[in-house]
């Protein structure tokens, strides 16, 4: 048992150490053919070559998805400068009309700690790895913003607020194989190390006596909590890097997932149809590492709410605690891609499904590619769906020669020019007239190594 947390611990301090690189939905490189990235949305789509990923140098990625978080949302120029949406100077009806009922936000942050990928002689493509991984999620509703707004606030009562943020490390072994001529296969089993989780619940923000009031309840599992030593009254103290001991000890927090996903490739290899599930697995939270309970919580003003901050000491605590589950956010994506002139240029059109903490969110990407030769591909693409309005695209280079593999992309750019809406944040460092209606971003660069070329794929 000490040895496997100490591995466990091992594993986990390695991350908390690492800066750089990982692996998200990229979804402008999911017809890259040289891109390692694509096995991370579909475990049946390898790169041409095999790989290693180390930290520090083969990339960083971040990105957030939502349906509302944008510029052109919360920003307006009034009189030639530019306000936030919770200005007098922006009407209540102009800013509330733009927001969906429900509105969804999904940031990931993965950091790569090792990844290999290789080929063995039969044509089986296996790859290994650990990444680091915070996935947070938020479902806030539209009466929230209309109390920030100062719109009816009075009347207002705001009802089922979640939040759901997960941290942990996340161990994997995949394979990838043919199954006869025209379809490949493959599958990710994943262990996962769970540092850290907080589930928050906000069932009702309502007016009381001139007041604010919040109720809800919350879940805080951590590594970093000891609640064995919990007397009933008061909470232990966090533990630090000065107990080093006792935080391998207390890795208690576990779960697993898998990937699978296929490839068919019809009419010599020129239409490709492909789909995946990703993320589809839970981890289990020890009562030996959490605290939770219910709060009631007064604010005298709507600006107070504008950045919620639940009190570490919170009411009614229960004197035991029990394990939960916490699941991931499953990801499921839908492809097809039609390739000509030898297949240097393609076109693509992939969908992506999010299956949140409490909702679901899709976009479409549409792709045009070009592979002028076997180690350099270029893609554009254009995302739409999720309330994003037309305009928002994306672009990636990757160049994957012998040994190496280069790769810098965008997921969502703005193409949207401002008429009468003046400068954004984009307008105010460049000076030119320019906003965002993109909901989401996603931005990734960096350098892998490559080997081991397999003899089926030299043209």
């Amino acid at each position: 048992m000490k040895i496997r947390r100490f591995i466990c611990a091992v594993l986990m301090l390695g991350a908390m150490i690492t800066t750089q690189n990982a692996s998200a939905q990229l979804k402008t490189s999911y017809f890259m053919e040289g891109s390692y990235f694509r096995t991370d949305l579909n475990p049946a789509l390898v790169p041409t070559r095999g790989y290693i990923a180390i930290s520090h140098l083969s990339g960083y990625t971040f990105g957030g998805y939502s349906n509302y978080a944008s510029d052109y949302n919360f920003l307006y120029e009034r009189n030639g400068e530019i306000v936030d949406a919770y200005s007098p100077l922006v009407s209540a009806s102009e800013f509330l009309s733009k927001l969906p009922n429900k509105c969804m936000r999904n940031d990931t942050y993965d950091l790569n700690i090792f990844k290999l990928g290789f080929y063995t002689l039969n044509g089986t493509f296996w790859n290994i790895g650990s990444t680091f991984r915070v996935n947070y999620v938020s479902s806030i509703p539209k009466e929230y913003f209309q109390i920030l707004k100062g719109q009816d606030s009075n009347s207002t009562t705001v009802r089922n607020m979640r939040r759901n943020a997960n941290i942990y490390v996340e161990n994997f072994v995949g394979r990838t194989f043919q199954l006869g001529d025209n379809i490949t296969i493959g599958a990710k089993v994943k262990f996962l190390i769970g540092i850290a989780n907080n589930k928050l619940n906000i069932d009702t923000i309502s007016v009381q006596d001139d007041s604010f009031v919040i109720k809800g309840d919350t879940k805080i599992a951590t590594i970093f909590y000891d609640s064995s030593r919990y007397d009933g009254d008061v909470f232990p103290e966090v533990l630090t890097s000065s107990s080093l001991s006792s935080i391998m000890d207390n890795v208690k927090n576990f779960g697993g997932a898998i990937d699978i996903g296929a490839e068919m490739r019809l009419m010599d290899d020129k239409l490709k149809v492909s789909a995946a599930i990703t993320d589809l697995g839970f981890i289990r939270w020890s009562e030996d590492t959490m605290k939770e309970g219910r709060f009631e919580q007064s604010f005298k003003s709507a600006d107070a709410l504008h950045n919620i901050s639940i009190n570490e000491d919170i009411v009614d605590a229960p004197r035991f605690f029990t394990s939960y589950t916490s699941r991931l956010t499953t990801n499921i994506n839908l492809a097809g891609e039609f390739n000509f002139l030898n297949n240097h240029f393609s076109v693509g059109l992939l969908s992506n499904t999010r299956l949140l903490y409490s909702a679901v969110m899709t976009e479409l990407t549409a792709s045009f590619n070009v592979r002028p030769t076997n180690w350099f591909s270029v893609t554009a693409s254009h995302t739409f769906l999720n309330r994003n309005t037309p305009g928002i695209y994306g672009a990636a280079i990757n160049i994957h020669p012998r040994a190496i593999n280069l790769f810098l992309g965008f997921d969502y750019i703005s193409g949207n020019a401002g008429d009468d809406l003046g400068t954004t944040l984009v307008g105010l460092a460049t000076g030119e007239d320019a906003y965002t209606k993109a909901n989401s971003f996603n931005f990734y660069m960096g350098i892998g190594f490559n080997f081991g070329r397999p003899d089926f794929l030299i043209e």
